[in-house]
C-alpha cells in the first residue's frame, strides 16, 4: 500500500467512526424536534460521505436532509433515518 492509499484508507476509517458517532446524535435530535441540529448533521454526513465513496450513504443523507428542510414529522424522519442507517458504512 502506497503512502497516499495509507492516507486515504485512514481517512475513510475516521469518517466511519464519525458516521458511526453521529447517527445516535441525529436520532435525539430528531426526537427532541431539534430540527436545526438534525439538519446541520445529516448535511455533514452527506456532504462527507460522497468524498469517501459512500455514495448510497450520502444520498439517504441528502433525503434526510432534505425531509427535515421540508417540514418533515418526526416519524417520516424516523423512516428516513432508519434507511440512512441500514446504509452506514463499514470498513
Amino acid at each position: 500500500m502506497t503512502d497516499l492509499e495509507s492516507r486515504l484508507a485512514a481517512l475513510r476509517a475516521a469518517f466511519i467512526d464519525r458516521a458511526a458517532a453521529d447517527l445516535p446524535i441525529l436520532r435525539a435530535a430528531i426526537e427532541a424536534e431539534d430540527r436545526g441540529e438534525a439538519v446541520r448533521i445529516a448535511h455533514r454526513l452527506a456532504g462527507a460521505a460522497g468524498l469517501y465513496g459512500f455514495g448510497a450513504f450520502g444520498e439517504a443523507a441528502s433525503r434526510v436532509e432534505q425531509a427535515l428542510e421540508a417540514g418533515a414529522d418526526r416519524g417520516e424522519a424516523r423512516t428516513l433515518l432508519d434507511e440512512l442507517e441500514a446504509l452506514s458504512p463499514s470498513p
